[in-house]
């Protein structure tokens, strides 16, 4: 069973120095290839008519198709012979394994499943040289001279680097890779090279990562919550924690690169009892890592992906982000685009799912529209000031004087240090929205929204979040409960009161993933710590300066 990255070794043979057939059915005619992939074109069948030799009966040979140099007798003669081994029957001599040739025709399904391979980084482009427009034939003089180290004249090693990169790393049960020597044809150690010159790019390509058997171990490192009280108190780095490897259907086991870390994490350390908390359990919700085990249809071994545990997977098992592997529904991890690092992809989820709830779905908010966005930099307040402006929208956000640059840098149109400032500013142009993004328990922010915030507009709150169990704090929920519900003829609000608790949607996801690939929207790192420095980071969490996410990078490999 494909489960972890490892590297593959691969041996280079000069096909312009050795019989390439010969070569073949002398090395490997104890342990035959499933596959081989003819990608240069050649005309001359030979390496097809040998390949009883070195290729499984149960096997195929697929070919890009005889592509002849020329008219001349010899080259049609090749074609010729190449098309009667096609169709050769087996009982009169023909080869065992059939002949496939590939011509491509457009398909669109295709060219996105293509694409996600190249967003996150399995696939990588090859370019030999550039040339200007009037210099065309320049350009073709170099494809034909067959020393290009890039697109077209290295086809034969392109094409079966990508299909290694394609097929291994998804996990294709049908390729039935198993522990132990691989029989994969090109995949193993045989990619066919003509120019000496070529080897130093192909052997660039082959040092990507790519996925063989390797065990998953039985336990590993993880922060654990086990305790209610502030992180230092509440969580303990366990060295022996299990690792959840029954997968049920539309699950993947998740190799964890970087976890981030949410204000709702330690303020649920510090409120909830053990039993409703469930704890002993793993912390955190958000990361992104490598799928290194699958139950899942569209998310294969070796994708690399950001997402999140999903509250309610959360409260029902001990797995969660602060740990090496994670056991997490497919439905909540979406493949990361290549312009996203580890580090920057895990803090994406939760404060962006939920900015786009807020900003895209339940205010919807249109173009030349106005929002106010309290807490501008938070995490959710700066994906949520990104998403309006994406919209169209004009942001007004709040912000301490240290952290007037940073909502600028978000898009914010202005900046204000206290929203007590909003009735004398904008009590005759108000807003359409308030995004209320730092879970503030005291309700005076929108029991005096009359004065700033348009009848016909919302209050859209990430919810009241406590501090504590203080008298003080119990009483401004109470407070806030209350103006929740105030009907407006006993002097409520003229505005709705709308709590966005995000749920999981892998459309939403998708759509989101849409804002990041293109760059239109920025995940935002306040900082970075170690794994073992966890409890640093809830520090730095804590102080309320963080500007964006604060994440902790698991793996000590990735960027």
């Amino acid at each position: 069973m494909v489960q972890v990255a490892e590297e593959i070794p691969f041996q280079f043979v000069d096909y312009t120095k050795v019989d390439l057939a010969r070569h073949l059915s002398q090395a490997y005619s104890t342990s035959k290839f499933d596959y081989i992939v003819e990608a240069v074109g050649i005309s001359d069948p030979s390496l097809y008519t040998w390949s009883d030799l070195y290729l499984s009966p149960q096997g195929m040979f697929v070919s890009v198709g005889p592509q002849p140099k020329g008219l001349y007798p010899s080259e049609l003669w090749n074609i010729t012979k190449t098309s009667l081994a096609i169709f050769w029957p087996r009982f009169l001599g023909g080869n065992k394994a059939a002949f496939k040739s590939v011509l491509l025709v457009n398909n669109h399904a295709d060219a996105i499943a293509f694409q996600r391979y190249v967003a996150n980084g399995s696939v990588k482009p090859i370019v030999d040289s550039v040339f200007d427009f009037k210099d065309t034939l320049k350009a073709f003089e170099r494809i034909m001279s067959g020393r290009a180290a890039g697109k077209h004249s290295i086809t034969s090693m392109q094409l079966s680097v990508i299909f290694l990169r394609i097929c291994l790393p998804t996990g294709r049960r049908d390729l039935k890779i198993e522990p132990g020597p691989l029989s994969l044809g090109l995949f193993r150690d045989v990619i066919p090279c003509s120019k000496d010159e070529c080897f130093q790019d192909v052997r660039r390509l082959s040092s990507l990562p790519t996925t063989m058997a390797t065990e998953i171990p039985d336990v590993q490192s993880a922060w654990v919550n086990v305790a209610r009280g502030t992180p230092d108190k509440a969580l303990a780095f366990k060295e022996d924690w299990p690792v959840s490897k029954n997968l049920s259907d539309g699950e993947v086991l998740v190799k964890v690169h970087a976890a981030a870390l949410n204000p709702v994490g330690y303020k649920l350390f510090r409120i909830l009892p053990n039993l409703v908390a469930g704890r002993p359990r793993i912390a955190e919700y958000d990361l992104s890592g490598m799928v290194v085990e699958s139950k899942d249809d569209r998310l294969k071994v070796g994708d690399h992906v950001y997402g999140w545990i999903p509250s309610n997977m959360f409260r029902k098992t001990d797995q969660g982000a602060l740990a090496q592997y994670a056991r997490v529904p497919a439905d909540a991890l979406v493949v990361r685009p290549a312009i996203v690092t580890p580090v920057h992809a895990a803090g994406l989820t939760l404060a962006g799912l939920t900015a786009y709830d807020i900003i895209c779905k339940t205010a919807k908010v249109g173009s030349g529209q106005s929002v106010f966005v309290n807490g501008g930099s938070t995490a959710v307040g700066a994906f949520a000031i990104q998403l309006a402006k994406i919209r169209g929208a004009k942001v007004v956000a709040s912000a301490s004087a240290s952290k007037e640059s940073f909502v600028r840098e978000m898009g914010a149109d202005e900046a204000i240090d206290l929203p007590k400032y909003l009735t004398e500013k904008y009590s005759t142009s108000k807003f359409d929205y308030i995004v209320e993004a730092v879970g503030l328990s005291d309700p005076s922010l929108y029991t005096r929204s009359d004065a700033y915030l348009s009848p016909k507009g919302a209050f859209i709150s990430v919810g009241p979040q406590p501090k504590g169990m203080s008298a003080s704090e119990l009483w401004n929920i109470a407070k806030t409960s209350f103006a929740m519900v105030r009907p407006k003829i006993v002097g409520g609000n003229k505005a709705p009161f709308k709590n966005v608790m995000v749920i999981n949607d892998l459309a939403d996801a998708i759509e989101f993933r849409r804002y990041v690939a293109d760059g239109s929207l920025k995940p935002i790192v306040d900082s970075l710590y170690e794994f073992k420095d966890a409890l640093k980071a809830y520090e730095r969490l804590m102080t309320g300066r963080a500007k964006g996410k604060v994440v902790v990078k698991v793996d000590p490999s990735v960027d």
